[in-house]
């Protein structure tokens, strides 16, 4: 950065940094927790199953 920033450009400034933080940390709070990282395991496991793709060599038979 070139030169100073005084008086109310500066307070505009610190607080755009502050919000641009505070974003950040409710940002980085919310994937934590989609992630499951605050919550207990489950007591069971969720398996992933994807639909069956047809194979030239099955289309021959």
């Amino acid at each position: 950065m070139l030169g100073r920033l005084d008086g109310k450009a500066f307070e505009r400034m610190n607080e755009v940094r502050a919000r641009i933080h505070a974003e950040r940390d409710i940002a980085a709070d919310r994937r934590a927790c989609r992630k499951g990282r605050n919550r207990a395991p489950r007591p069971f496991v969720v398996e992933h199953r994807h639909a069956r793709r047809i194979t030239r060599s099955q289309e021959a038979s």
